[in-house]
């Protein structure tokens, strides 16, 4: 699905958000907790732009929902950090300041993990189902002004009615059932194997450029040593001219020009003499009547064009044959819809707010910090 410049301008691209973040990080912060609510608000807007013109991936793969599941949560932990600083006595300090547990105590840091695990999953648990069955009329609403927003690969709310339900549709947070078969694959691992052949639609869109690439370079070489050169240069001129055959050619014309009234005849022999090689008439045109060749005709130009135009039909044919049949053995990807986008967004945003809103104001109150 990806390829190495992929990863490394992942990497790269990794490497740059990290560094803005740990040299403008704090001052992000601050901006966000001193400011009043406009504040955070700009910030998801921009983030929601960012969704917008997120780039279409190539197939149908998990790109965009890891992406949008990620600005999620920077939308939740934007509006989660200025929330607790409203509720916080002294909230006009640094971000790391307004969170004061005290993680001496094993046993309530192990209870404040297993108590934040146990609140994603219920969150999801409850918001997803939800906004599955309430979003698409809003969608189908604003469908109805032209301001959808359509996406590749991803269903409208006019062509469905409701969203049934969805399976392996996260790939950042498995469901909870999941975990069961999780602990046991990590206990006993699959042996690694070997795929062959194109895994995804991009790869198989890629398996065919490359090879129409090959054709055409194959093509063009063949047409390269088949062309003769219509250009030569005064050397070549001088080398012909040069040559014995030229010069004898120069000796026949001449000796041609100094008889002008002789008459026109296949040969100066007379019949049944052969000419010797040393008469000046040798290059005197000769036609050997028991030649098998004399009467053959030439081979028929447009029966050679329609035997190539019917093979390379027929090679085409066998292409796109093949092409199908490649395409029917990827795995069909599931079906797709638009609320998706939405929901996953405000479960992630919830999810970072619980983590710095919710759990730590319920924690307090439970004596877990």
């Amino acid at each position: 699905m990806h390829g190495f410049f992929d990863v490394v301008f992942g990497a790269v691209l990794g490497a740059v958000i990290a560094w803005i973040r740990i040299a403008f990080g704090g001052a992000f912060d601050e901006w966000i907790i001193l400011g009043d609510w406009t504040r955070p608000t700009i910030a998801v807007l921009a983030l929601v732009v960012a969704v917008r013109i997120h780039p279409e991936p190539a197939d149908n793969c998990p790109c965009f929902d890891d992406s949008v599941a990620f600005i999620g949560v920077v939308m939740g932990a934007a509006i989660g950090t200025w929330h607790f600083a409203q509720i916080t006595p002294y909230h006009e300090t640094a971000l790391w300041e307004l969170y004061t547990f005290n993680n001496s105590n094993l046993i309530k840091a192990a209870a404040r993990i297993l108590a934040g695990i146990v609140v994603v999953f219920l969150w999801r648990a409850v918001m997803k189902p939800t906004l599955l069955r309430g979003l698409p009329p809003i969608f189908r609403f604003v469908d109805y002004y032209g301001l959808a927003i359509p996406r590749r690969y991803f269903l409208q709310p006019k062509d469905y009615n409701t969203v049934p339900p969805l399976r392996k549709d996260d790939n950042v947070i498995p469901p909870a059932s999941d975990i069961p078969a999780f602990m046991t694959s990590l206990r006993h691992p699959r042996k690694r194997t070997v795929s062959i052949g194109p895994q995804s639609e991009a790869d198989a869109r890629e398996y065919i450029a490359y090879r129409e690439h090959k054709r055409r370079n194959s093509r063009d070489e063949l047409r390269q040593r088949t062309t003769p050169t219509s250009k030569s240069g005064p050397a070549t001129r001088s080398a012909l001219s040069s040559s014995p055959i030229a010069e004898q050619s120069d000796e026949g014309a001449s000796a041609a020009t100094q008889r002008p009234h002789s008459p026109p005849h296949l040969g100066d022999s007379p019949p049944g003499k052969r000419r010797t090689p040393s008469s000046p008439y040798s290059t005197s045109l000769h036609v050997d009547p028991n030649d098998p060749n004399l009467l053959t005709p030439p081979p028929s130009e447009a029966g050679a064009s329609n035997s190539s135009d019917s093979g390379r039909e027929d090679d085409q044919q066998q292409l796109r044959e093949e092409d199908k049949e490649m395409f029917s053995q990827l795995e069909k990807p599931r079906i797709r819809y638009d609320v998706e986008v939405v929901t996953k967004l405000v479960v992630y945003a919830g999810i970072a707010w619980w983590a710095v809103v919710g759990n730590p104001v319920w924690f307090e109150w439970a004596g877990l910090v």
